[in-house]
């Protein structure tokens, strides 16, 4: 499950604004029992895409896909495909309000047909 931030309450995002963006993982407790883990991206502070970040970033999908990853190349391909995301968002963001629209005539439609 996906949860924007932006339409979150204030407090909440300011909380995850506050999280290091190491990589690592945070687990959250409520009475010593962990109730979320949380793993913040590593945060390119150049932040810009490249030619050559998209070439390594298929070369790792090919190993993932050949199943000859290792687990190094496993974490970079996440950091690659977190990065590539925050470019893609930040560049050419989905249209999300259209997409739910249709999401909804399309669970509609299936209900009706299986009424």
């Amino acid at each position: 499950m996906h949860l924007n931030l932006d339409t979150l309450p204030e407090p909440v995002r300011e909380f995850f604004r506050s999280l290091p963006a190491t990589g690592e993982e945070t687990v959250l407790e409520s009475n010593g029992l962990p109730v979320a883990r949380i793993r913040t991206p590593v945060v390119d502070p150049v932040g810009e895409w490249s030619d050559a970040k998209n070439t390594r970033r298929f070369e790792l999908i090919d190993r993932e896909i050949a199943q000859t990853i290792t687990p190094d190349e496993t974490t970079e391909l996440e950091h690659l495909q977190d990065e590539f995301r925050r470019y893609r968002r930040r560049t050419a963001p989905l249209p999300m309000a259209e997409t739910r629209r249709m999401l909804d005539h399309l669970e509609r439609a299936a209900a009706r047909a299986t009424a």
